[in-house]
């Protein structure tokens, strides 16, 4: 068979559910035997099988099993037929402008290769590269991919396209990575009236700049420089020696095109 499904719970936990799996005449292998199929579950690095049944159905075709209370990944075949891989694992994360995915398999048999997939509307999906697989065995293997430069303020879908040695191709789980938004940076002011220091509190979700400058009530620039923040949150002083005492100044902050502007009294 040329498909896996990958199935999860909306709430983990306390499931007892009965499964059918469907599928058409062009997913069989060419071999495929109809009268004797088993449902396979992959549980803790082993696939899991059921007694053999004869498939219900024709084009598509049907295949049930009961009593099942864990999740992700199921596959049909015959009775000692090879399963196609198991994706136990696929994921990602965003950082310094690039997205990092990772998965791990835990056997690939009659598999080429891994299309790596992104959209950014989980409909529309094009590749962003490729993985060729390490071999086509029963152990582990681990991957990763690192799509970079990505925007930010974007939220990214990918996908695995799991492109058979045959030419057929299976898909995994969509994985869904933010590349940060607003509410993943903020600037407060610390103290108002500000003496000898004006205190800015500054949160990023990563590495950026923060670019400060103080004008007058008028709009003249009396104060202007770039700050790097780290990811997290940290507090920027800009001394006062330079700005008359009793007047009241704007301070206006720039991080990653979002803007801040406080009235601040100097005493």
């Amino acid at each position: 068979m040329k498909k896996t499904w990958f199935i999860d719970e909306d709430i983990p936990g306390n499931s007892n559910a009965t499964l059918t799996m469907q599928w058409n005449t062009a997913d069989q292998g060419v071999s495929f035997n109809t009268s004797s199929v088993t449902l396979s579950h992959y549980v803790a690095g082993v696939w899991e099988t059921q007694p053999l049944h004869a498939a219900t159905g024709a084009n598509p075709y049907n295949i049930v099993r009961t009593g099942i209370t864990s999740f992700s990944p199921f596959g049909v075949g015959n009775g000692g037929s090879p399963l196609p891989v198991s994706l136990q694992h696929f994921d990602g994360a965003y950082s310094a402008g690039k997205v990092t995915l990772d998965w791990t398999v835990a056997q690939e048999t009659g598999i080429h290769h891994y299309d790596v997939t992104r959209s950014e509307n989980a409909a529309s999906f094009e590749k962003v590269g490729e993985s060729i697989t390490a071999s086509n065995s029963l152990t582990a293997h681990k991957y990763n991919f690192i799509d970079a430069p990505v925007k930010t303020n974007t939220t990214y879908y990918y996908r695995l396209n799991i492109v058979n040695q045959d030419g057929t191709t299976n898909y995994s789980p969509v994985v869904k990575i933010n590349t940060g938004n607003k509410a993943d940076y903020n600037v407060t002011l610390l103290n108002n009236p500000a003496k000898n220091n004006i205190e800015l509190n500054v949160t990023s979700f990563q590495q950026e700049t923060a670019n400060i400058r103080i004008t007058d009530l008028v709009g003249r620039t009396i104060f202007s420089k770039a700050y790097t923040v780290e990811n997290g949150s940290q507090v920027i002083s800009i001394p006062t020696a330079t700005l008359a005492a009793n007047k009241f100044y704007l301070v206006k902050v720039n991080i990653n095109n979002q803007s801040y502007e406080f009235k601040v009294l100097i005493n």
